[in-house]
């Protein structure tokens, strides 16, 4: 196992200004093992039908069924371990584990969420705290 730690490339710009586009057609043009990360399903399918459209491309779509990561892992694994030449797409959650059949790939993250989740807290939790200040 490689212990070189992976470099992350990032584009940072606002929707609509060809991010996705741009990806699709260094893929078309770099040649290699790819494979995009998607947050959904339709996201998926829809920069498959893309690929293929805009540039020849094929890419397979391997969808994450009713929020089980565990088969859609296998069908990317055995993806990556047959060296097929289209280029995979897959839900982020699968595409950014630490697998080994995978290291062959070049991973095209679109719209990568932040590191921080949101949550509500459910309790009665003050924000605030009084202090008592002591005279001397």
């Amino acid at each position: 196992m490689s212990t070189d730690k992976p470099t992350f490339y990032y584009v940072d710009a606002h929707a609509g200004s060809g991010k996705t586009y741009s990806a699709h057609k260094y893929i078309a043009s770099a040649g290699g093992f790819f494979t995009i990360a998607t947050q959904t399903n339709d996201l998926s399918k829809q920069q498959a039908e893309d690929l293929l459209a805009e540039f020849g491309v094929k890419a397979r779509v391997i969808r994450l069924e009713n929020g089980v990561s565990k088969t859609c892992t296998e069908r990317y694994v055995r993806h990556c371990k047959d060296l097929r030449g289209s280029t995979a797409i897959i839900n982020y959650k699968v595409a950014l584990q630490d697998l080994e059949a995978a290291r062959n790939q070049n991973l095209i993250v679109d719209e990568f969420n932040p590191p921080v989740e949101k949550f509500e807290l459910q309790e009665d939790i003050s924000a605030t705290r009084a202090l008592r200040c002591l005279k001397q």
